[in-house]
């Protein structure tokens, strides 16, 4: 009869523990799970990245526009929709380099100061804003050349700013960007 009883209190304790577990991994989830993305796009994909000088050159899939930088001339913007496959192939990396865990701003979240080598400016700049299962999140690098020189610079900010370099070298190989007016002047 004891060692029933024994039995009985034993399995008790081991679901209750079991039970807490349970609930504490659950928990230790939960910010996970809010940036957590599905593995096809979702309708409600969308992107707007700035990149260069300033962030002055845009693709906006919300609104549909490409906005070229003209430096001393101002800027140029023209309606420019994004095909589906290449929507596609842009949700592809943006999963496969984990973009939607990375934090708002980069350099002050990751990068050390006394690591990066070399100090530019005007320094390019890296802004995406992505909506994705309705949640929207913008992720700031504004000092991407400086580091691309930094000592064992971490790998999230590897992938995001060859990310960057990938949407960037798109847009400068779209037609309707090349069509636009060339720069007047530059940046030193």
């Amino acid at each position: 009869m004891n060692i029933v009883k024994r039995m009985k209190k034993t399995i008790s304790v081991s679901t209750a523990v079991f039970a807490v577990l349970l609930f504490l991994n659950a928990c230790a989830n939960t910010n996970k799970d809010y940036w957590q993305v599905p593995q096809e796009m979702p309708d409600d994909f969308d992107f707007s990245f700035s990149f260069g000088w300033g962030g002055l050159n845009v693709v906006d899939t919300y609104k549909g526009k490409l906005t070229k930088d003209l430096v001393m001339a101002g800027r140029e913007t023209i309606d420019f929709t994004v095909s589906e496959e290449k929507m596609c192939e842009i949700y592809a990396v943006f999963l496969e380099y984990e973009i939607y865990d990375l934090p708002k701003d980069i350099n002050k979240a990751l990068v050390n100061d006394d690591e990066v080598m070399v100090w530019v400016s005007p320094e390019c700049t890296y802004i995406l804003t992505y909506t994705v299962r309705g949640k929207k999140k913008t992720i700031t690098c504004d000092t991407v050349e400086a580091l691309r020189s930094t000592k064992g610079m971490p790998d999230e900010v590897a992938h995001f700013i060859e990310f960057g370099d990938m949407l960037r070298d798109w847009v400068w190989n779209i037609q309707e960007y090349k069509d636009m007016p060339k720069p007047t002047g530059g940046y030193v």
